[in-house]
C-alpha cells in the first residue's frame, strides 16, 4: 500500500491503536509504501486455497485493514490510501473508506471455481 498525506509516525500510531504493525514505511515519491503485519491472532487471515482452506496465513485480514484505516483517518483526515494488488483501490477520506468497504469485503479472493468472500477469509469473526 501507499499512503499520501500522512506521516510515518501517524501510520505507526494508527497501527498500534488497531493492533497491527507497519512493515516497511519507505518513502516513495509523495507517499509512504508499507504493508501491515500481525501482532497477535486477532486479525489473522486464512488461506483461500481449496487444498488449505481455513489454514491460518501470516497476513492481516480485511477487518484488520479496515480498523487500521479507520484509526489512520482519525489521525490524518486528508490521507489518500492506494491499496489493492494492482493499486486500483483508493480511499480518499474516511467517508470514502466506509462507502467502499462493503464491496471490498464482498469481493472474491478465491478462484472462479471455488470463490471465497474476502470478509470470510479470516479468524477474527467480525461481520462488516
Amino acid at each position: 500500500m501507499i499512503v499520501r498525506g500522512a506521516t510515518l509516525s501517524q501510520l505507526l500510531k494508527a497501527a498500534d491503536n488497531a493492533g497491527v504493525v507497519v512493515k516497511g514505511g519507505d518513502k516513495v515519491g509523495r507517499g509512504i509504501r508499507f504493508t501491515l503485519g500481525l501482532v497477535s491472532e486477532r486479525w489473522r487471515r486464512t488461506s483461500t486455497s481449496i487444498f488449505h482452506e481455513g489454514r491460518k496465513v501470516n497476513a492481516v485480514c480485511v477487518h484488520g485493514h479496515l480498523e487500521f484505516f479507520r484509526r489512520l483517518y482519525d489521525l490524518a483526515p486528508n490521507a489518500l490510501v492506494i491499496a489493492g494488488r494492482d493499486g486500483t483501490v483508493r480511499y480518499e477520506s474516511a467517508a470514502d473508506l466506509e462507502a467502499k468497504a462493503p464491496a471490498v469485503i464482498d469481493s472474491n479472493v478465491g478462484s472462479q471455481m471455488y470463490p471465497v468472500r474476502y470478509g470470510d477469509a479470516c479468524v477474527c469473526g467480525q461481520e462488516a
